[in-house]
């Protein structure tokens, strides 16, 4: 049986897959540990929050915004990477997407991930030169 090679259609979509999970990698290695204080609350960022973003389906809009909030740190250390730029500005507007449809009271988790999700768009939105995060 040989294996399925992709096709040209595809190839925008692997891009995008690749470019989310450098953002992911980005986020985990270099932006949680940033976004608190050292100590316990820190773990909030780096283990509490990604863990809430996947747990099933349902906060698909953290996801988005974890990847909006590393690809605005990533553009902020390397203004010249457009294609990040581009990529977090897709997550942005995806995330804000799904956060105007939630119904908020349906269960807790929907709630701490959408505080934890406009957190994390907040970040994106507020130029750092601005604001002061820890970066």
């Amino acid at each position: 049986m040989g294996t399925v090679q992709p096709g040209p259609s595809m190839a925008p979509m692997l891009m995008h897959n690749f470019e989310d999970l450098r953002l992911l990698h980005y986020y985990t290695v270099d932006l949680a540990h940033t976004l608190s204080l050292p100590g316990a609350l820190s773990r909030t960022w780096s283990e509490g929050v990604p863990q809430l973003a996947f747990e099933g389906d349902q906060h698909i809009y953290l996801v988005h915004a974890l990847l909006a909030a590393a690809a605005a740190h990533k553009v902020f250390k390397n203004p010249l990477d457009v294609q990040t730029q581009q990529r977090g500005q897709e997550h942005y507007i995806q995330s804000l997407a799904i956060l105007k449809t939630l119904d908020l009271t349906t269960s807790e988790s929907h709630a701490a991930a959408a505080l934890a999700a406009v957190m994390l768009l907040t970040w994106y939105e507020v130029p750092e030169s601005t604001v002061y995060y820890g970066f």
